[in-house]
């Protein structure tokens, strides 16, 4: 069986998770959707530097950043 990597897993679940709930109707299920990813891609930044990959970090900082507005527009109707 192969190990599970503490940063990897996490990330990947959280990735997939996020978009099925952002695919929801509610926007409150959308808003957990971009919770899950702000989560996910910060396992993902933190790969990124623990394997000193610097393009893993800009891609995954960057969707963090995209996650981080997709949760402030949830709290606020979408505004």
């Amino acid at each position: 069986m192969i190990p599970l990597d503490p940063l990897q897993a996490p990330a990947v679940v959280l990735g997939m998770v996020g978009a099925v709930l952002v695919a929801g109707r509610s926007s409150g299920v959308r808003a957990c959707g971009f919770f899950a990813w702000v989560v996910g891609n910060l396992f993902w930044v933190a790969y990124g530097a623990v394997t000193e990959n610097p393009y893993v970090m800009v891609m995954f900082g960057f969707y963090w950043v995209m996650a981080v507005v997709g949760v402030v527009n949830g709290a606020h109707g979408g505004r």
